[in-house]
């Protein structure tokens, strides 16, 4: 059925219905996000380093971290700041996966022109782990020992080696 074969009464101009398409989205986001994308807490955090153990056996690890770019069409006066490496324009997608291979931590809308390490150094994310706020667990011991260790995330290459993120030596040599 094409637009025109529509009754008058179901019409609506172009505006109203984009208007209409973004308090939709912008709803769906406000009811679900809590449910889907909660905010990291202790709890959540310690939880999922007894899983990433129990499935992985790594200790102190909360998730791996990495990023992702979604292909989009240019957004308006964006000039390049959208425009990533793989040269096409993406928002950037920062996101923390437990041991059961769910999102714990989501920072969507990094620009397209940064990096994974670049995004994370601008989420909150980033905020959180260095400067020990209150949704970040505490060392923990590790067993056998008297050593506290932080809770840490893993991640590639493309992130910054920091105490509370492991990711490997960009120079180490492989056989």
């Amino acid at each position: 059925m094409s637009f025109h074969a529509l009754p008058q009464s179901f019409r609506m101009g172009l505006t109203t219905f984009a208007q209409r398409v973004h308090e939709t989205c912008a709803t769906i986001c406000e009811i679900l996000s809590p449910v889907h994308l909660p905010s990291p807490t202790i709890p959540l955090l310690q939880t999922a380093a007894k899983h990433m153990y129990a499935n992985w056996n790594f200790r102190n690890c909360v998730g791996a971290i990495d990023g992702k770019h979604i292909r989009v069409k240019c957004p308006p006066h964006s000039g390049t700041m959208s425009y990533n490496y793989k040269k096409y324009f993406s928002p950037a997608l920062l996101a923390v996966a437990n041991a059961k291979c769910r999102l714990i931590a989501v920072d969507i809308g990094g620009y397209g022109k940064q990096s994974d390490g670049g995004t994370f150094r601008a989420s909150n994310l980033y905020n959180n782990i260095l400067n020990e706020t209150e949704n970040w667990p505490p060392p923990k011991e590790l067993p056998g020992t008297s050593v506290k260790s932080p809770l840490v995330l893993v991640g590639d290459e493309a992130f910054p080696l920091l105490e509370k993120l492991n990711a490997p030596f960009p120079w180490a040599v492989t056989d």
